[in-house]
């Protein structure tokens, strides 16, 4: 059985949103890069610095160069929000 989702969706140039909907967008935009921020962190961090993962620490250089690596890999995948949000200069409407 594949848990794949397959919506079948076809990216949107333009449209109309409401104000909260635009508000869940902007606070999902910031989630989102607070949590990229912290991965890069980590991925840029020295090789001898102290990586905790709830109560287990990793020692191991080889331990903490798969980690960042496969944080580096995430992030390649994750690192652009996929919806943008811009604000037309004469209306209370959002195009998207």
């Amino acid at each position: 059985m594949s848990h794949e989702l397959d919506l079948d969706l076809e990216p949107a140039t333009s449209g109309y949103l409401d104000e909260d909907a635009c508000k869940v967008i902007y606070q999902l935009q910031a989630w989102h890069q607070a949590r990229i921020d912290k991965l890069t962190e980590i991925v840029n961090a020295p090789n001898d610095a102290r990586i905790k993962i709830d109560d287990y620490e990793l020692e191991s250089k080889r331990d903490k160069a798969l980690l960042k690596a496969g944080i580096h890999i995430a992030l390649k995948l994750f690192e652009d929000f996929p919806v943008s949000v811009t604000e037309p200069e004469e209306s209370n409407d959002v195009n998207f």
